[in-house]
């Protein structure tokens, strides 16, 4: 069979994938026809630690979690990950307690758990993970210094979603390049 990259009118992941009983062969997946799909734009909420390398620089990392939602035609796919963003800030105005500023890094996302729920189906059940996700961002931010070293954080970035290889198909695959809006607490480390 053709892998989906070959043949993009044939949509193959998990939850398409049925066995071929009459033949007896449990590992031969049979096509099925094209889904109409609607992804949702992602919901993502993080904590992050910032650790100045000089008086401008500083180096970000910490958890974000994000959540996908895809509506198909027969079914609802949730899919929830954890990611863990490493980023450089460089600050380009600082007044009394708000700081704007400029990141740009690199994140990668692991699907922590994945559902499918039928349009025939009362609840929703597990089903296969996506692989790591990994993209690259760049944008602005603007921190709200709560005290000294904890703050609330947005920040508004281009981001680019590399193809990982994965048959789950979702909002990342779908649409590449998006603006996302992060918000989160961070905790700076002085």
């Amino acid at each position: 069979m053709a892998s989906d990259s070959q043949n993009p009118s044939w949509p193959v992941d998990s939850t398409q994938l049925e066995a071929e009983s009459n033949q007896g062969n449990r590992n031969v997946p049979r096509r099925v026809r094209q889904e109409h799909a609607k992804h949702h734009a992602p919901y993502s909420l993080g904590v992050s630690v910032s650790i100045p390398l000089s008086e401008r620089l500083a180096l970000t990392s910490g958890l974000v979690y994000t959540r996908l939602k895809s509506d198909f035609t027969t079914r609802e796919q949730s899919l929830h990950y954890i990611g863990v963003p490493i980023g450089v800030t460089y600050s380009l105005w600082k007044w009394r307690f708000v700081k704007l500023y400029a990141i740009g890094g690199v994140q990668a996302d692991f699907n922590i758990k994945a559902t499918i729920k039928n349009s025939t189906e009362a609840m929703s059940r597990d089903t296969a993970k996506d692989r790591i996700q990994f993209s690259t961002m760049l944008g602005p931010g603007l921190q709200l210094n709560l005290n000294k070293g904890f703050g609330i954080y947005v920040e508004p970035t281009v981001r680019y979603y590399y193809n990982n290889g994965s048959t789950v198909l979702n909002y990342f695959k779908d649409k590449p390049w998006n603006i996302n809006f992060n918000a989160g607490l961070r905790l700076s480390l002085h």
